[in-house]
């Protein structure tokens, strides 16, 4: 590795990139091969102008020059430091592209860098087991969501499940009425009044039922009470006059 680029280009140290560039157009213009055909210096020296200038015209691999050459000065000036290890420039285009490569590769290290997911070339492990992961939790995501909001069932699926879920309410409704829950009772009554969850319409029975959670002291089964009595003692439809009490609205009669 020569010492003189600057000497070969005859430039100066501070030099320009612009003044560096003439002068290298400028050199290999009469040096070149095709002027000098029969010339080995000229052919020699027009190879060391372009290693120069491909030294000195890159910004990064100059930076790294001027810098072994102000080492190399010091260790002229010095001898005793000779015997320190060397280290030459990495002058070439090739290294400081090897140089930007591999700085790019520590910055993509991060698991939040989007190259890490890059398709290109063979997939580390690491990015392997990523995408096993995403995969993994969609495959148990979207069945759930499919069966959550519907999608997918025929309508007959689906009529079937709210027909069973109704059902079970119902069911469920009966029991704690059978065991003397006012709040049961009234909303089992209701059921039966209005046909509700798939039951048939059962006036009488609701009659009854509401007749049950009055007597515990629920203020809304006793009021629908009342308004059956009456209407079934003028002869007339109760769904005229009967209130249209809610699950809730009863429920929230005994607090």
């Amino acid at each position: 590795m020569r010492s003189d680029y600057y000497l070969l280009l005859d430039v100066a140290e501070q030099a320009s990139a612009a003044e560096i560039k003439a002068a290298y157009r400028r050199l290999a213009k009469k040096f070149h091969p095709d002027h000098n055909a029969d010339s080995e210096a000229a052919e020699e020296r027009f190879k060391l102008v372009a290693e120069a200038y491909r030294v000195l015209g890159n910004p990064e691999s100059r930076a790294d020059y001027d810098a072994w050459l102000e080492r190399h000065r010091h260790l002229s000036m010095a001898p005793e430091l000779a015997q320190m290890p060397k280290r030459g420039p990495r002058v070439s285009v090739r290294h400081a592209q090897e140089r930007r490569a591999a700085r790019a590769a520590r910055r993509s290290r991060s698991v939040f860098s989007s190259r890490r997911f890059s398709t290109k070339g063979a997939f580390p492990l690491a990015r392997r087991h990523i995408i096993f992961v995403y995969i993994f939790c969609l495959s148990i995501l979207i069945p759930w969501f499919l069966n959550f909001s519907g999608c997918g069932k025929s309508p007959e699926s689906l009529q079937r499940q709210r027909v069973e879920r109704e059902t079970a309410e119902r069911e469920s409704i009966y029991e704690k009425a059978c065991g003397g829950d006012a709040v049961a009772q009234f909303r089992y009554g209701n059921i039966l009044y209005h046909g509700l969850n798939g039951a048939e319409r059962n006036v009488p029975g609701a009659i009854l039922w509401w007749q049950r959670a009055a007597a515990q002291g629920h203020k809304t089964a006793a009021h629908n009470l009342q308004v059956a009595v009456d209407a079934a003692e003028k002869n007339a439809a109760p769904e005229a006059d009967a209130p249209s009490a809610t699950v809730e609205e009863g429920a929230d009669s005994l607090k």
